[in-house]
């Protein structure tokens, strides 16, 4: 099998589905793949897909018949969601090219954005953490009694700045509650 350079493609249907796919095959992900636009074809000449691939200087038809002359084309992707279009194209286009229907084409555009989405909350989720902590931080410390932070071998940790009023500034380090120290009574302490 012949070892192709880049996957030469073609879309038919200027919609927003075929601007989504432009999209799509024009992102970071995709560039691994060597997929390059070099033809579009739809009816309607101000569709949003068309307008952006003349703005590309992607070659644009309003006849899908037209891509088939396009040199080195490897694969159509069709959007129009028309089975008729699907139909003439696999009856048509030339052997060597290459078809992925309207179904296809929409599953490849969901889970990219699916992934796109789980990208995105990977990139805010630590944001949102910092922005909890922040406000739990805030609670804390707005809290007007003693207030202290153990690990699980009894350890104070962290202590609020009232604790540190009542029982010393060096509380930090010490031991908390734990089985075999026994429990601080700050009404009794002094």
């Amino acid at each position: 099998m012949k070892q192709v350079k880049s996957l030469n493609v073609a879309i038919v249907g200027g919609g927003e589905a075929g601007k989504a796919i432009m999209d799509m095959i024009s992102s970071e992900k995709f560039r691994s793949l060597r997929m390059k636009l070099i033809g579009v074809a739809d009816l309607n000449p101000d569709s949003p897909g068309y307008l952006f691939a003349q703005e590309k200087g992607v070659y644009t038809a309003k006849d899908y018949r037209e891509l088939y002359k396009l040199k080195d084309l490897n694969i159509i992707i069709e959007v129009t969601g028309n089975e008729n279009v699907t139909d003439e194209i696999c009856r048509t286009k030339p052997r060597h090219i290459r078809l992925i229907d309207h179904i296809a084409a929409h599953f490849l555009l969901d889970v990219f954005r699916i992934e796109e989405r789980e990208i995105a909350n990977c990139k805010i989720a630590p944001e949102a953490l910092r922005g909890s902590e922040e406000k739990l931080a805030g609670v804390i410390v707005s809290i007007t009694d003693h207030m202290s932070m153990i690990d699980e071998k009894y350890n104070i940790i962290w202590t609020n700045d009232v604790a540190k009023e009542m029982f010393g500034p060096d509380l930090i380090g010490g031991k908390a509650i734990g089985p075999t120290t026994p429990m601080i009574n700050p009404v009794n302490h002094v």
